[in-house]
């Protein structure tokens, strides 16, 4: 098969299971918000601050460091699952004997403390995982990668399902945040059969190591942009607030976050394989921002205007998150340009500048989402998110830019009939609703734009993607 087949099966297969995934998740969501309570949501959402840095400290890089490089050897995987696994234990003792305590104390909620041996048993796990998923991701077979994922998010839903059902509260969703790692255990092993051989190398180590160093520090600063906010409203409000805020973080940043996961999984080791050509790269990063654009904005464009119908027919004990969601979607809109800027900036091999430009960003969101939560509460936060991602953009695209050659002028062409669309439904929107158009009347012209005017301008790319992931 070619690369650019690969690259294209790889696509099709990681939106598949984003498509399963989600989907299930939402209906997941949808039964639980009906079953629990907001206070539940947020109780998760405070130890989740804390469980989220793992991912990045348990692998340090390593998985980058193998996918980055053309062709690890024995040594270098061998190496790098011992690595794995003895870090994961301490990282996992360390963390259930004193950021446990610690968590439950900041929140003051000793049951955190309870939950958090379970929730955090990815750490384990996803080191046992690690090397076989590189594998795959360098040979571009996300199909038996979407297999994984979608089976074990499948029982995991079931399981959560079944202990809310038996009102099991909380547990339920300490359930559907955890099992899931103990199936892909399971799955991976049996899927590809690569077993560590006893040996160990300090120049694969030193080489892994300083690649990973800077990853890992980008990706833990990309948790705290990630994260303090969600930490800062557990401790300054209540975690009834932090409920309603992650519900709606989970309706908006959260679908960007997994569709835009699902297309830079698969462009990253594209764009390590073209580095040297970095007109190539200006052209795949396009693509990149398009189709998070295309895929994405009609969706937070829809958000923004009728946020209101999706609270009020579906989850109406959510009703205060109709205007964060507003407001959050305005942010996310934003956050697209930058789409993917990281693992472009890492496909040169430039991992220092993507760390020192995590920096900067991680300063400028803690210091705006504080003043925002300090002084106005969850509509001042969800107003920080926005002023921090516009910012953020100016920034980013400044280095692009000055280090990379690549201008803001070029990637806006790249989405410019996206936008057009979008100013289009705004148009029609607002003239219907002085016309005293019924909600559900402009939710339907609304519909009807974004069908008709994507098959007029999108259906021949739709049909050469279909046409090449085609076997």
């Amino acid at each position: 098969m070619s690369k650019a087949k690969s690259v294209y099966n790889g696509v099709l297969w990681s939106f598949l299971q984003l498509f399963i995934d989600r989907g299930l998740s939402f209906i997941v969501k949808i039964v639980l918000a009906k079953l629990l309570f907001p206070e539940d949501f947020g109780l998760i959402g405070m130890a989740a601050v804390f469980i989220a840095f793992l991912q990045p400290l348990s692998e340090v890089g390593m998985a980058s460091y193998l996918i980055n490089k053309k062709d690890p050897t024995e040594t270098d995987l061998s190496t790098t699952f011992w690595t794995g696994i003895v870090w994961a234990i301490v990282l996992y003792t360390f963390v259930n004997t004193v950021v446990a305590n610690f968590a439950a104390s900041f929140y003051n909620e000793p049951i955190i403390k309870t939950i958090f041996p379970v929730l955090s048993i990815g750490v384990l796990t996803n080191s046992l995982n690690m090397i076989k998923r590189v594998k795959l991701v360098k040979n571009l077979d996300f199909k038996r990668i979407a297999l994984v994922e979608n089976i074990s998010n499948l029982i995991s839903a079931v399981i959560a399902l079944t202990l809310a059902f038996l009102d099991f509260g909380l547990w339920a969703l300490v359930a559907y945040n955890s099992v899931a790692f103990l199936i892909r255990l399971v799955m991976f092993h049996s899927l590809v059969q690569w077993r560590p051989k006893f040996i160990w190398s300090n120049e694969s180590f030193k080489n892994m190591f300083s690649f990973g160093l800077f990853t890992l520090g980008t990706a833990m600063l990309s948790k705290v942009v990630s994260q303090f906010d969600f930490m800062i409203v557990g401790k300054l409000l209540n975690a009834t607030l932090l409920g309603y805020y992650s519900f709606a973080f989970l309706i908006t940043s959260t679908l960007r976050t997994q569709i835009s996961f699902a297309l830079t999984k698969v462009m990253y080791p594209v764009f390590s394989q073209n580095k040297s050509d970095t007109a190539k790269m200006h052209q795949i990063y396009g693509k990149l921002v398009f189709y998070n654009y295309l895929i994405l904005f009609p969706v937070l464009l829809g958000l923004f205007l009728f946020s209101d119908v999706l609270i009020n027919t579906f989850f109406s004990k959510w009703e205060p998150t109709i205007d964060i969601i507003r407001i959050l979607s305005v942010g996310v809109m934003l956050a697209l340009f930058n789409s993917g800027s990281g693992v472009f900036i890492r496909g040169f091999g430039k991992p220092k500048i993507e760390f020192r430009l995590s920096i900067a960003n991680s300063i400028l969101f803690v210091i705006i989402i504080f003043l925002g939560v300090y002084f106005y509460g969850l509509i001042g936060l969800s107003v920080s998110f926005v002023i921090f991602n516009l910012v953020s953009v100016i920034i980013i695209q400044l280095v692009l830019k000055i280090f990379f050659g690549l201008s803001f002028v070029t990637l806006f062409k790249a989405i410019q009939r996206v936008l057009l669309i979008g100013l289009i439904n705004l148009s029609v929107y607002y003239v219907l609703q002085f016309l005293g158009g019924g909600r559900l009347i402009l939710l339907g012209v609304y519909l009807l734009i974004n069908i008709s005017l994507y098959l007029l301008w999108y259906r021949k790319e739709f049909m050469f993607l279909i046409k090449k992931i085609r076997p």
